[in-house]
Parts: C-alpha cells; structure tokens; sequence
C-alpha cells in the first residue's frame, strides 16, 4: 500500500512538472484547460486506484 502511494504521488508529481512548463511558456487557453483536464482526470484516477486498493 505505502509503495503505491508514494508511486501514485511521484506520477502526478511528474505529470505536473512536465506539462507546467509548457503551459507557462506558450500560455494558450485552449491548451491550459485541456492540461487542466488532464491534471483533473489523474488526480481522480489515483483517488479511485488507492481507494480501491485499500479494500
């Protein structure tokens, strides 16, 4: 469960870092939301993925 958890987080840490500055730099709307949406949409996928685990 801790191994998970710390991978769950280095992921989306990484997802983050990645995509941040790409947004920063170009600052599109369109491309922010859709980042945004994917940020949104892999936070919602680790809660589900550690919570489910846990049972």
């Amino acid at each position: 469960m801790r191994i998970n958890t710390l991978t769950a987080i280095t992921a989306f840490a990484l997802f983050i870092a990645y995509f941040g500055p790409i947004v920063i730099k170009l600052r599109d709307i369109p491309l922010t939301l859709v980042v945004i949406g994917g940020i949104v949409l892999v936070a919602v996928d680790i809660w589900q993925s550690l919570s489910d685990s846990a049972d």
